[in-house]
């Protein structure tokens, strides 16, 4: 699949994710069964998946094309889906319920980390940086 269509799907999936659950988050009134609260769960949580692989798709394609490391990669997918979190915080108008948004700031990083950098390990990819010489080798 090319870049342009990775895109497109990503940008789709991001509007469709976005109004989803716009709409559970603005519209979620009391539920007195057990299996309608486990529901209203699972749906906001389909919901947070799929935005935070389509939002983890352009960011990683753009780590991979500045050759940023697998921490700045990390860093870009976590705080820029402040933006995502932070607009859907401001439509759902219920603070009880929309402050779930900013818990996947670090899976959409972990996300946006293993796209650009597939084959590095979670420990490969969170080692320190070596320290800096001053003298060149």
């Amino acid at each position: 699949m090319n870049q342009p269509s990775r895109m497109v799907l990503a940008l789709v999936g991001i509007a469709v994710s976005f109004i989803g659950l716009r709409w559970l988050l603005a519209f979620l009134t009391h539920q007195v069964d057990v299996s309608d609260r486990i529901e209203v769960v699972a749906a906001i949580f389909c919901g947070l998946a799929v935005l935070i692989a389509s939002w983890a798709l352009p960011c990683a394609s753009l780590a991979r094309w500045r050759q940023w490391s697998p921490r700045a990669s990390y860093m870009l997918g976590a705080l820029s889906f402040l933006i995502p979190a932070a607009a859907l915080m401001y439509f759902a108008k219920s603070d009880r319920y929309a402050s779930i948004m900013l818990v996947p700031m670090s899976f959409s990083g972990m996300v946006c980390r293993k796209i650009t950098y597939p084959h590095l390990t979670y420990e490969q990819a969170t080692a320190p940086e070596p320290p800096l010489s001053l003298l060149s080798k």
